[in-house]
């Protein structure tokens, strides 16, 4: 109970600094370092790892569906919809996908491009 407890603590704070930063990535577009090597291992994962701090994480096939499209020249919307278009569009993928780049951008891994339009 109380490792629940710490758990959903951590969580909402998680979530609350997600939801402050999603108007600061709006038409921001999430770039794969260039110091993170892929590795496609069984059932579709990638495994990312940063060659420099030897860190490591493991995507879903969905999750690296959405990294693919990580280049710098797609938005968080774009990479919504393109990933949308091949899996079926399901409820709450707006969310996932817009948590997971911040957490990959958190670790590291991507960094967000400003949009070309507000230079």
């Amino acid at each position: 109970m109380e490792n629940e407890d710490i758990y959903n603590t951590k969580f909402e704070h998680y979530q609350k600094k997600i939801d402050n930063r999603d108007s600061s990535c709006q038409g921001q577009r999430p770039k794969r370092q260039k110091k993170i090597e892929t590795r496609t291992i069984q059932g579709g994962q990638v495994v990312l790892r940063d060659r420099i701090s030897n860190s490591s994480i493991t995507l879903s096939p969905i999750a690296a569906m959405a990294w693919e499209f990580c280049d710098g020249l797609n938005t968080i919307d774009d990479i919504v919809e393109s990933v949308g278009e091949l899996i079926g569009n399901p409820e709450g993928l707006h969310s996932k996908i817009k948590q997971l780049l911040n957490q990959l951008a958190e670790a590291g891994f991507l960094i967000f491009e400003p949009d070309p339009s507000k230079k």
